[in-house]
């Protein structure tokens, strides 16, 4: 399965710079201590994942020694103007060596080994796989084939972003499956549910 790669979005834990929405409520501190828990949370499901190829790209600069050490095959520093573009040029940099690709972030406390397998399993019958966010975004992303326009004209930090990208896709000719719909940590209001149900995944 070497031919899997999981592109993880992350970003380097700077207070003030992760979780600025969660920090209006919480402030600079919690949110960092917050955006640092789902990394943890990001970094155990991604041990679990032995037979598949993992890559972090880092918001700003790489950091060599941290929780990734002796996770993640390699890393990178996201490239681009905007999400879009980041996203494109971190699926480029695999298409030669992987033939199924996914991506995530580290903002989905929910997701498990069985989504991550699950979205893989569907890529062998369709051409993308998402997982939708409750807020309207998507939590991951599966491509055997790159293009891209899947990235371009998407209104990014809104609640159209699954539908703009499903329908995008739709008018590529891609064939799509949907995994199930999970939330996103981004407002108290998600953290305090989240806290409150702990319904951390057994990786």
């Amino acid at each position: 399965m070497k031919d899997i790669r999981l592109i993880v979005f992350i970003k380097n834990k700077i207070l003030s710079k992760v979780k600025t929405r969660l920090a209006k409520d919480i402030g600079d501190e919690e949110a960092l201590s917050a955006y640092t828990h789902l990394l943890q949370q990001t970094t155990k499901l991604c041990k679990s994942l032995e037979s598949i190829h993992i890559s972090v790209y880092y918001d700003q600069f790489i950091e060599q020694e941290d929780e990734w050490t002796g996770i993640c095959s390699d890393r990178f520093v996201q490239e681009g103007e905007d999400l879009g573009e980041r996203m494109y040029a971190a699926f480029k940099d695999g298409e030669v060596n992987f033939t199924k690709q996914l991506i995530i972030g580290s903002d989905c406390p929910y997701l498990s080994s069985r989504h991550i397998h699950s979205a893989v399993q569907k890529l062998d019958e369709v051409d993308a796989v998402i997982g939708p966010a409750c807020d309207g975004g998507y939590y991951l992303l599966g491509l055997k084939k790159i293009k891209k326009q899947l990235f371009e004209n998407i209104s990014w930090s809104t609640d159209q972003v699954l539908k703009q990208t499903v329908a995008c896709l739709h008018q590529h000719h891609y064939q799509v499956e949907l995994l199930e719909a999970l939330s996103d940590i981004d407002t108290i209001q998600d953290w305090n549910d989240y806290m409150t149900s702990r319904q951390v995944p057994k990786f």
